[in-house]
C-alpha cells in the first residue's frame, strides 16, 4: 500500500481533496527546537507584515479617528487585532500541513477552484485603491515644497496641498514611488526575501522614531489616555448617533491587515519555508531566482507521532511570529501615532482629503521646531511606502498563487457548464433589468456588454487558440501576444486620459475590461507553463495593480481612497474568517486541527465585521437614500450617553 493510500485510510485525514487534485504525501521538514532565541534569530514574516499593519491603519485612520473623537473608540483596534490575529495563524495552520496559501484550500471547496479565484481576484479588485500611494507622495510634496521656501505646514497645509498644480507634483511623487516598489520586488533570489530585509528595516526606524517621540514629547495624561482607550469596550462617546461610522468601520478593517491581508498571511508563511511549505518552492524574482520553481499543489505529511510533534513544533513559530511580533506590532502602531494626535493635534479635527499624511508633522514641529516636520514627514513617508511595497507584492503573489494552481481545476464538465449557463443567465437578466429601469445608458450599456459577452468570448478564443498549439509551444506564443494586446490597448486608453479626449473614469473601464480578459486568458495558459516561469503571471500581475493605481489616482482623494478599501475589506473578512474555519474542518486532521474555543473565534470575527460593515452601510444608506437599517439606532440606545 502506497504513502498516499495510508493517508487516507487514517480516519483523522481528510476525506478527498476537494475541488483540486490530491496532495503529494511527504516528510514535514525538522524545525530547530523552539525558543526564544530561535524564534527571535529566524524572524518570520510577522515583522515584515507589521509595515503592512501600521501603514492606512495605524498612521492615517487612526489618527484620523483620534483627531476627531479622541481616545474613547481605540477599544475598536483591540477587538479587531485580536479577531484578526485569529485569520492569521488559523489560515497559517493550513499551510504549514499542506503546504498551500489558504487561498488554494478556498479553491478546494464547492463550487470549484475557478469560482472561488475568479471570487477573490474580483473582490480583491474592489480594494485595490491607491490610498497609500497617494498619501505617502503628499508627504514627500510636502516636505518637497517646504524645503523649496512654500509653506505647507499646519492650517496652510489643505490650501497648499489641493492646490491643482501641487497636485500634479503629488502624482508624479506617486508614479516614482511606484518605480521604487517595482525596482524592488525585481531582484534576489525570491521576491519575499527581499521585500523582508527592507520593510523589516523600515519597522524598526519608524517604530524607534515614534518610541523616542512619545517617551520624550508626549505627557503622561496622554499615555494614559490612549492606553484606557484600548480598554474602554462600548464607549461609542456622547453620541454615538452622529459618528462617522464610516471611519470606525475602515478603521475597525485596517486596525492591522485587513481586507483579504490576513489570509495572505499563509502566502508568506509558504514562503519563510516553514512547515511543509519547505517543500513546495516559492515565486522567484524576475532577476536572480530563475533556478527557484513553484508546484501547483502542495504536500501533506504521513500522520506518525514524530511528523505532529514536528508540526506542533513549528507552530510555535507561527504563534511568536503572530502573537509576540504582528499583533504587538499592531498595538504599538496604533498606540504611538495615536498619542501623536492626542498631544500635538487635540481633538474635533476633522480631516480633508489631502490633510492625513501631513497633519501628525505639523503639529509636532510648531512645539519643537521645523526639523521635526522633515523627520515626522520622513518617518509617515516610511511607515506609507512600506506597506505599498507590501501590497504591491501581495496582490501579485496572491493573484498569481491563485492563477497558478486554478489551471488544476477537477474535470467537472457537466457541473461546470451547468455554472456558466446560470452564471450567463443572471447577468444577462441583471444587464436587462438595469437597461429597463434607465440605470445603464451609453458607455455603462457598452462596458457592461462587453464585461457580460465580450470578455468570455475573447477568452474562449485563448483556449481554443492555445487547443491548437503544441503544448510546449503554448507558453511561447501565447503569453506575449496577449499581455502585448493588453498592454497597447492600456497605453492608448491612457494617452486618450492624458489628452483629456476621454474622461478617467473611461480608461479605468477600459482597463477593467482588459485586466478581466487578460486574467482569464492567463487562466488557460499557466496550465502549460514551467513551474520555474510562475514570475511571469507574478509580474503581470504587479503591472496591472500599478497601473490601475496610476489611473485611480486621477479620480480620487487619498483619504476617500483609504476608506472605500477599508469598509470593502471589513466585509471580505467576514468571508475569509468563515471560509478558513470552513477549510480547516474539512481538510485538516483532528489532531492538527484547532480547538474548539479557537475555531469560535472566527465566528465571532465574522460577527465583529457584519456589524461594523452594516453600521457604516447604514449611515451611507440614511446620507444618500433616506433609508435607515436601524443598526446605529440600536447602538445609539444601547451605549448612547
Amino acid at each position: 500500500m502506497s504513502e498516499q493510500e495510508d493517508l487516507k485510510t487514517d480516519p483523522s485525514a481528510p476525506a478527498d481533496p476537494g475541488c483540486l487534485p490530491a496532495w503529494e504525501v511527504d516528510e514535514i521538514p525538522a524545525p530547530t527546537p523552539f525558543s526564544l532565541k530561535n524564534a527571535v534569530r529566524t524572524i518570520g514574516p510577522g515583522a515584515m507584515l507589521v509595515g503592512a499593519a501600521i501603514g492606512s491603519g495605524e498612521w492615517l485612520l487612526g489618527p484620523a479617528l483620534t483627531a476627531r473623537y479622541g481616545g474613547v473608540l481605540l477599544w475598536i483596534a483591540t477587538i479587531s487585532i485580536l479577531m484578526q490575529v485569529c485569520i492569521n495563524t488559523e489560515a497559517s495552520r493550513y499551510t504549514l500541513y499542506t503546504g498551500e496559501p489558504i487561498f488554494t484550500g478556498y479553491m478546494r471547496c464547492r463550487p470549484g477552484a475557478r469560482f472561488w479565484s475568479f471570487f477573490y481576484i474580483m473582490a480583491d479588485g474592489t480594494t485595490l485603491w491607491p490610498g497609500l500611494v497617494a498619501n505617502a507622495a503628499t508627504a514627500t510634496a510636502a516636505a518637497w515644497l517646504t524645503s523649496r521656501g512654500i509653506e505647507a505646514i499646519g492650517s496652510d497645509a489643505v490650501k497648499v496641498l489641493s492646490n491643482p498644480e501641487h497636485q500634479l507634483l503629488i502624482k508624479a511623487f506617486a508614479y516614482g514611488i511606484f518605480a521604487v516598489c517595482v525596482s524592488l520586488v525585481l531582484f534576489g533570489k525570491k521576491v519575499y526575501n527581499t521585500i523582508k530585509i527592507a520593510i523589516t528595516g523600515m519597522v524598526i526606524w519608524i517604530l524607534g522614531y515614534l518610541i523616542i517621540i512619545d517617551v520624550f514629547m508626549v505627557d503622561g495624561d496622554t499615555w494614559l489616555q490612549v492606553g484606557a482607550g484600548f480598554l474602554s469596550f462600548g464607549n461609542f462617546g456622547d453620541d454615538p448617533a452622529n459618528l462617522d461610522w464610516g471611519l470606525v468601520a475602515a478603521f475597525a478593517a485596517f486596525a492591522g491587515a485587513g481586507g483579504l491581508g490576513n489570509a495572505g498571511t499563509s502566502n508568506y508563511i509558504r514562503e519563510q519555508g516553514w512547515g511543509m511549505g519547505g517543500k513546495v518552492g516559492a515565486i522567484p524574482a524576475a532577476i536572480g531566482g530563475r533556478e527557484i520553481s513553484l508546484s501547483h499543489i502542495g504536500k501533506v505529511f504521513p500522520l506518525t507521532d514524530e511528523n505532529i510533534r514536528r508540526f506542533r513544533e513549528w507552530y510555535k513559530y507561527v504563534r511568536f511570529d503572530q502573537y509576540g511580533i504582528w499583533m504587538v506590532g499592531c498595538f504599538f502602531g496604533i498606540a504611538l501615532p495615536a498619542m501623536l494626535a492626542l498631544q500635538f493635534i487635540g481633538r474635533n479635527l476633522e480631516l480633508s482629503g489631502w490633510e492625513g499624511a501631513a497633519f501628525q508633522a505639523a503639529g509636532i514641529a510648531q512645539q519643537y521646531g521645523p526639523v521635526f516636520w522633515y523627520l515626522t514627514l520622513l518617518c509617515g513617508f516610511l511607515v506609507l511606502f512600506s506597506s505599498q511595497l507590501l501590497v504591491v507584492d501581495s496582490v501579485g503573489r496572491r493573484w498569481s498563487d491563485m492563477i497558478w494552481t486554478g489551471t488544476l481545476a477537477s474535470g467537472r464538465t457537466q457541473e461546470t457548464r451547468r455554472g456558466v449557463i446560470t452564471g450567463f443567465g443572471i447577468a444577462s437578466l441583471l444587464y436587462a433589468l438595469l437597461i429597463g429601469t434607465g440605470q445603464l445608458s451609453g458607455m455603462g450599456m457598452l462596458y457592461a456588454a462587453l464585461i457580460i459577452y465580450g470578455v468570455p468570448l475573447a477568452v474562449y478564443g485563448v483556449h481554443r487558440l492555445s487547443d491548437a498549439i503544441a503544448d510546449t509551444e503554448v507558453e511561447n506564443r501565447m503569453l506575449a501576444p496577449v499581455a502585448g494586446v493588453f498592454i497597447i490597448s492600456i497605453a492608448l486608453a491612457v494617452i486618450l486620459g492624458v489628452a483629456r479626449v476621454v474622461e478617467w473614469g473611461d480608461v479605468a473601464m477600459v482597463l477593467v475590461v482588459g485586466v478581466l480578459w487578460l486574467v482569464g486568458s492567463l487562466f488557460v495558459i499557466a496550465r502549460y507553463m514551467k513551474p520555474h516561469n510562475v514570475f511571469k503571471i507574478y509580474y503581470l500581475v504587479v503591472g496591472i495593480y500599478v497601473v490601475w493605481c496610476c489611473i485611480a489616482l486621477q479620480i480620487s482623494e487619498p483619504l476617500e481612497m483609504i476608506i472605500i478599501s477599508a469598509n470593502i475589506g471589513g466585509f471580505l473578512l467576514v468571508i475569509t474568517a468563515l471560509h478558513t474555519w470552513w477549510v480547516n474542518r474539512r481538510f485538516l486532521p483532528r489532531v492538527i486541527n484547532a480547538s474548539i474555543w479557537k475555531q469560535s473565534t472566527l465566528w465571532m470575527c465574522a460577527a465583529w465585521y457584519t456589524m461594523t460593515t452594516a453600521l457604516s452601510l447604514d449611515k451611507v444608506l440614511q446620507d444618500k437614500l433616506d433609508f435607515n437599517l436601524g443598526m446605529i439606532d440600536l447602538i445609539a440606545r444601547l451605549f448612547g450617553g
